[in-house]
């Protein structure tokens, strides 16, 4: 796939998801790489339509349930897409949907594949929404939400069906559809694997277009490109852009999906600064001093429109995330959301147990997940030398690929770990820094970061 002919397209979504304005939809396609099902599938053995090209599967589920009964094709549908999701066979499609902060999915299947997908990855329960009668489960203080339109396998008379069914949801889950208007409204939806066969969607997006004729919102639809008939597809492109501003962005197969989201959490995580650090027995001027540079330094950070993640360095940590805190209070901008991320991952269980434990090691590897670049600031033991704690950080940090920038200044494991650096091949985006790293003047160790930080995202 190539990145630079959505360039564009790209760089809106990234902002959307750091605004965490992006909801994604799925149709069948999206779970297609774990469930191994089409709608078509379901037919094909009761029905001779290999070759039949009918676009309306909620007529061929009328055709089924008058040949064979409803409860011979609930029961059909059950066990097509009862198959459990599990650590070693899942969707691949879905993890890599769930690696970007997107907290808000919507699908017509029936299928349990993105709940289970949300539990197994994230260990937490979503609230899942599959009726207007479910609307008050928004109001769950849970982080994910999965809305269902078409009903849910686990409550077979929800679902959405045949033709009937349909007819009879357009009216009934009236105020199912008045929250999807409202989300299309405020937010920018990615829509994967989704036809759009059903109009479901582009009847609420007409209908926002007829109200709302001047709002400027897009939406973006991953599709499979057609190489057969390319002056088809581009007469397609105009039209949804044309009459639901949805902006096309072609894959050249289903495979490619997943790059695409992986260059989206990518460029994601450019702006997301990891701060780790620590210190134990400082003097009352050198602690000054110390909170002095956190608070230049995170300021810095965010007026430069970076954000900051960090965990509990020993005293550093709290002052890296009350400053940011102070920082973001002030801000006259609506938007603070993401900005500080704070990701405490050391209790007292961890007191005794060594640096590299493979438990804290995990929490850290997930702490750093959505993060580019690393800075380590003092990073001072117990004992008055250089934390091992810090120092598994960096060694975590570059085993996962982020850039790493310690302030030598500082002393203790930055300055280690600066030495490290220099003794394999200093990064090309420090080796014109090393004395202004070396700094005591707070403005030229945190104006050098950001110049640090741009010489780095330069990089093509």
């Amino acid at each position: 796939m190539n990145f630079t002919d959505y360039k564009s397209e790209i760089a809106n979504i990234v902002d959307k998801l750091r605004k965490n304005q992006i909801a994604v939809f799925c149709g069948a396609g999206a779970t297609y790489d774990f469930t191994g099902k089409s709608w078509k599938d379901l037919f094909e053995s009761e029905f001779e339509i290999n070759d039949k090209e009918e676009p309306n599967f909620y007529k061929f589920a009328q055709f089924y349930e008058l040949h064979m009964s409803r409860s011979y094709l609930e029961t059909n549908i059950s066990n097509a897409f009862s198959k459990k999701v599990t650590t070693t066979n899942y969707s691949k499609h879905i993890k890599a949907l769930l690696q970007l902060p997107i907290t808000e999915f919507w699908t017509t299947n029936f299928d349990t594949v993105i709940e289970s997908m949300i539990e197994n990855e994230t260990q937490l329960i979503p609230s899942v929404i599959y009726n207007s009668e479910n609307l008050v489960k928004i109001n769950e203080n849970k982080k994910y939400k999965v809305f269902k339109m078409n009903g849910s396998l686990t409550d077979t008379k929800s679902m959405v069906i045949t033709e009937n069914d349909y007819n009879k949801y357009l009216v009934e889950q009236q105020v199912l559809f008045e929250q999807l208007k409202r989300e299309l409204i405020l937010n920018s939806f990615i829509f994967i694997g989704y036809s759009f066969s059903d109009n479901l969607v582009l009847n609420c997006l007409s209908e926002i277009k007829r109200s709302l004729p001047h709002l400027n919102n897009f939406h973006y639809r991953v599709a499979v490109k057609d190489t057969e008939h390319p002056e088809f597809e581009k007469i397609e492109k105009r039209y949804f852009e044309n009459s639901y501003n949805i902006k096309t962005i072609y894959v050249d197969d289903f495979n490619e999906i997943d790059d695409f989201l992986h260059h989206l959490h990518q460029l994601y995580k450019e702006k997301n600064i990891f701060i780790s650090g620590s210190f134990r027995d400082f003097s009352t001027e050198e602690e000054n001093y110390a909170n002095k540079l956190c608070k230049a330094l995170v300021e810095k950070l965010l007026d430069n429109g970076y954000n900051i993640y960090s965990g509990d360095g020993k005293r550093l940590g709290s002052y890296i995330i009350s400053n940011s805190a102070r920082k973001l209070m002030g801000l006259s901008e609506q938007y603070i959301h993401n900005k500080l991320t704070i990701m405490p991952y050391i209790d007292h269980t961890f007191k005794h147990k060594p640096a590299k434990d493979e438990e804290r090691v995990s929490l850290i590897e997930k702490m750093i997940s959505n993060c580019s670049t690393s800075i380590f600031l003092y990073g001072q033991s117990e004992e008055g030398t250089h934390s091992e704690g810090v120092l598994t950080e960096f060694q975590v940090s570059q085993d996962n690929g982020l850039n790493v920038i310690p302030l030598v200044s500082t002393g203790f494991s930055a300055e280690k770990i600066f030495t490290t650096l220099k003794e394999n091949n200093l990064p090309y985006y420090l080796e014109r820094y090393e004395n202004k790293l070396n700094s005591n003047d707070i403005e030229d160790i945190t104006s050098t970061v950001i110049e640090i930080l741009k010489e780095i995202n330069r990089k093509p």
